[in-house]
């Protein structure tokens, strides 16, 4: 559809991911399209469209223009201004640069979205007075680092997910004050730029009754401590505020209003990289309370009774959190609990991440007794830390993630919970044995990643283990499994990633796991090809084999289960077994595999009489 103006009546025209042309018919097309001149609704998103031609501003009648997700275009004709009508223009995710000043005298323009448009970096509005009816304006995710003065006579604006206070010039906190229906999210940034700390009590938070969610953002140096803790007292939301963000902010203490129990809505709360702050406010006391992040407090040594109250009666602080994670607390060496009146804190946590906080350690370091907790996961603490688990009560745990533990030679260090079901081991490069006590007795999923020497671990005696990743690991083998049971018999998924100097796999070790159903085998490059597999099979995936060259017809002659059959990036597998592959196969995947594919051509290719019975054949993302 080269030429659109034979529909001279159309009202609404959406060419959404259909721009894949050539050049000159995408220039012919669009100026088609500008003849349109009772089109009310135009949509171009997801397209290569690089250039909106001027013969836009004829389009009179338009209303809306959608060009989301055209990363190619970098700006609009200042013919943009004629569209009289327009009142919705997304240009978000875009490479925009600059917008056009005809813009700003569109009065009927109700939104305008720049979300996700890195390369806009200002905004100039010329007279905010022209576009009065702006209702949204979206600018989060851009590079906007200064907004207009002229921001708070847009008074009708109800979205605005992100201000920012400027230098000198720049926009005023206090403008916030005078735009009075403000909806949803709202991120507050360049807040180190408060010159006046009464300006930030002028921005009236406390009133502005629709606002969800509040992030306040101080960038660059977080010094001056007295200053920005009077302007977070000054930035109190309204006591309905479901979501609190505070980012880099540099006062010691919080304030008082900051985990105050009279925000019974609040759910979720992140305190990011507050490196000055040595206390934690009293969130126990938010009894809707459901997530919580606290990340890079570094100069918290202490958390004890005022991270759950300010001193008054609280039943059960916490009453409400799901998932608590803490991360980046280089100094934090303590963690003390309370007694509640009724039965303890933390009763429905169902996660909790403790990430990098490596001076954390000793036996009594977590909650004794979490009723309820689902998922932990340890990164880059103590080892004491992860040799303590059998301290501690979790009747509920199912899934245990340690990380970045350098110094752990043998795990787990003393009995787990037998309720977990889960245990990912990644980044441990010093663990060299695994207990054959200790391990939960329902252990069902395995995965270990980036730790140098797993290949040599005997698990033959987790015998309820179903599933096992072992990705990821630079030691040198010739085979594996090295021997006979090295690998429980009730595995049915077995997946072996990057493991860079493994020669071959171990053919009748494998034989014997009589359950397996679902084999991967990825980036493994010194594999040249594969031994006999186990009957059972399912499912097997081969990719990034740079060195397989041929696949085993005996192999494939006795996988009579086998229904799923995928190979990736083997660029130098010559060609599929010579004989049918099984029946029982419904469905072939080959993608980037350049001796392989004119093999597989439907009709023609050499090998099209093996595969011709699959009912599903798909290569590079084409079906045949």
């Amino acid at each position: 559809m080269h030429n659109v103006e034979h529909l001279r009546f159309l009202r609404v025209l959406s060419f959404r991911r259909k721009f894949g042309i050539e050049a000159q018919n995408k220039i012919e097309l669009l100026n088609s399209i500008c003849n349109l001149k009772l089109l009310r609704y135009l949509d171009l998103s997801h397209s290569n469209v690089e250039e909106i031609p001027d013969k836009i501003g004829t389009l009179y009648n338009l209303q809306t223009l959608l060009l989301r997700f055209c990363y190619r275009l970098t700006s609009l004709p200042d013919s943009i201004g004629n569209l009289k009508h327009l009142r919705h223009l997304d240009l978000s995710r875009t490479s925009i640069e600059k917008l056009p000043d005809t813009i700003w005298q569109l009065h009927e323009l109700h939104t305008l979205i720049l979300k996700g448009c890195p390369k806009l970096t200002q905004l100039s509005i010329n007279n905010a007075t022209d576009v009065i009816n702006l209702r949204c304006l979206d600018i989060s995710e851009t590079g906007v680092r200064e907004l207009p003065r002229q921001m708070f006579k847009l008074e009708n604006l109800q979205k605005l997910p992100k201000f920012v206070v400027g230098k000198d010039s720049g926009s005023n906190i206090k403008e916030l004050g005078k735009l009075n229906d403000l909806h949803g999210d709202l991120d507050i940034e360049g807040l180190e730029n408060v010159v006046n700390v009464e300006d930030a009590r002028e921005a009236n938070l406390i009133d502005k009754k629709h606002i969800t969610k509040i992030k306040l953002i101080w960038n660059g140096d977080i010094g001056g401590s007295v200053e920005a803790r009077k302007v977070l007292d000054g930035l109190q939301p309204h006591l309905d505020l479901e979501e609190l963000h505070i980012h880099n902010y540099g006062g010691t203490t919080f304030s008082h209003w900051v985990g105050s129990p009279s925000f019974s809505c609040m759910t979720r709360v992140r305190l990011i990289d507050c490196k000055n702050c040595f206390m934690l406010p009293p969130l126990g006391q938010l009894p809707s309370l459901e997530f919580l992040e606290i990340t890079g407090l570094d100069k918290v040594v202490r958390i004890g009774d005022e991270f759950y109250s300010d001193g008054s009666v609280i039943t059960k602080p916490f009453k409400s959190l799901e998932f608590l994670y803490f991360s980046g607390m280089e100094e934090w060496k303590d963690w003390a609990f309370v007694e509640a009146e009724d039965g303890g804190v933390f009763t429905n946590l169902k996660e909790l991440w403790l990430g990098d906080c490596p001076k954390l350690k000793g036996a009594s370091c977590l909650p004794d007794y979490l009723p309820s907790l689902e998922t932990l996961g340890i990164k880059g603490t103590s080892d004491h830390l992860v040799a303590s688990l059998s301290n501690y009560r979790y009747p509920s745990l199912k899934f245990l993630k340690i990380e970045g533990c350098r110094k752990m030679k043998t795990f787990p260090g003393g009995t787990l919970p037998s309720t977990i079901q889960k245990i990912n081991i990644r980044e441990c490069p010093e663990l060299v044995s695994l207990s054959e006590e200790g391990w939960p007795s329902n252990l069902k999923s395995l995965q270990i990643m980036m730790c140098r020497h797993s290949m040599q671990w005997n698990l033959g005696m987790l015998t309820s283990l179903t599933s096992l990743e072992i990705n990821c690991i630079k030691e040198e083998m010739d085979a594996y499994p090295k021997e006979e049971g090295q690998l429980p018999t009730t595995l049915t998924s077995l997946y072996l990633g990057d493991l860079l100097k493994l020669k071959s796999l171990n053919g009748s070790a494998l034989h014997h796991l009589t359950s397996l159903q679902s084999l991967s085998i990825k980036g493994c490059n010194q594999i040249q090809c594969l031994p006999q597999l186990p009957t059972t099979l399912t499912s097997l995936r081969l990719s990034f084999l740079p060195k397989l060259k041929s696949l085993n017809g005996d192999t494939f002659r006795h996988l009579t289960s086998l229904k799923q059959l995928t190979i990736c990036y083997c660029e130098q597998l010559q060609c599929l077994p010579q004989e049918r592959l099984p029946e029982s196969l419904s469905e072939l995947y080959i993608d980037h595999c350049l001796l392989l594919k004119p093999r597989c051509e439907r009709g023609i290719g050499e090998d099209w009489n093996y595969i011709r019975h699959i009912p599903r054949i798909t290569i590079d993302y084409q079906g045949i």
